[in-house]
């Protein structure tokens, strides 16, 4: 499995991408955090002035590490329908979204995948939504009975539930909206550094895989039927960047090999496919 330390040792480039990292905590999230307390508008424009400075400044990373940092905005949002997740990445814990965002990475990491419907999470709240139980009598609250680290610790199943009750009636009601167009109360510290979105990873196959953020409301998203949730596209694997690469070096459909050209309507490459080429 990758890890910072396999970054590390494999990159020359690390340290002058974690000077340039540490340069854009610095300039903007760490000033705009005292900015952020003043008004809605100086909220909104902070957040604004903050995407796009983010955006180029991964444009020049990428330029300069192309093998390391994906040509795509590392903020980019793609709108999926929920059933198109079925695998999670085991292990997940090994990308923090705020040190792996716009990463390309080589290896095996991408193999290791189990059944997203095998979580405790999702299996509970189908119990809780569809089966009518209560708190006490899912799978979460035995597994937490037992002793199991679950829902970031909490030992109060009911009033998580309470909470779990509330994210379904909000979504089942309202529908899916993205964190940043929810309510100015929540917690903007996580949104002006990073989408607080369901989080995925390509794989080499091009295939979504959850990796551990949102796990909630995919599975409510799931349960629900809905038709297309927003996710944040975290890693890639770099077999899937060539895809990538491939695709925005061609001129026309034909300069495509055949494994790209099977591609041109993934999500993830809505934003360099030429609108005519899907005509």
């Amino acid at each position: 499995m990758p890890s910072n330390s396999h970054w590390k040792n494999t990159s020359k480039h690390w340290i002058g991408i974690q000077v340039l990292r540490l340069l854009h905590h610095v300039l903007f999230f760490s000033l705009f955090r005292k900015v952020l307390i003043v008004s809605k508008n100086a909220r909104k424009y902070s957040f604004i002035t903050y995407s796009l400075f983010t955006k180029y400044y991964f444009v020049y990373l990428h330029n300069r590490y192309p093998e390391h940092i994906t040509d795509a905005n590392p903020h980019k949002i793609i709108w999926i329908n929920p059933s198109s997740i079925t695998y999670a990445l085991q292990g997940w814990t090994q990308f923090e979204r705020r040190e792996h965002e716009g990463r390309i990475i080589s290896g095996k990491w991408d193999c290791d995948q189990y059944h997203f419907n095998d979580r405790p999470e999702y299996q509970s709240l189908v119990e809780r939504y569809k089966c009518n139980k209560k708190w006490d009598e899912t799978i979460i609250a035995k597994k937490v009975a037992s002793g199991q680290q679950l829902w970031n610790g909490s030992q109060d199943v009911q009033k998580k539930g309470n909470q779990m009750d509330a994210l379904y009636k909000s979504l089942s009601i309202g529908g899916y909206k993205q964190q940043k167009n929810l309510s100015i109360k929540n917690d903007l510290s996580s949104r002006i550094r990073y989408p607080d979105e369901i989080t995925v990873c390509i794989d080499r196959d091009g295939k979504l895989l959850f990796s551990g953020y949102g796990r909630h409301r995919l599975s409510m998203a799931k349960i629900l039927d809905l038709d297309k949730v927003p996710v944040w596209v975290h890693v890639r694997h770099s077999k899937w960047q060539e895809v990538r690469n491939d695709i925005r070096q061609a001129t026309s459909v034909s300069d495509l090999d055949d494994t790209s050209r099977k591609y041109i309507n993934h999500p993830d490459l809505k934003d360099i496919v030429p609108a005519h080429w899907l005509e």
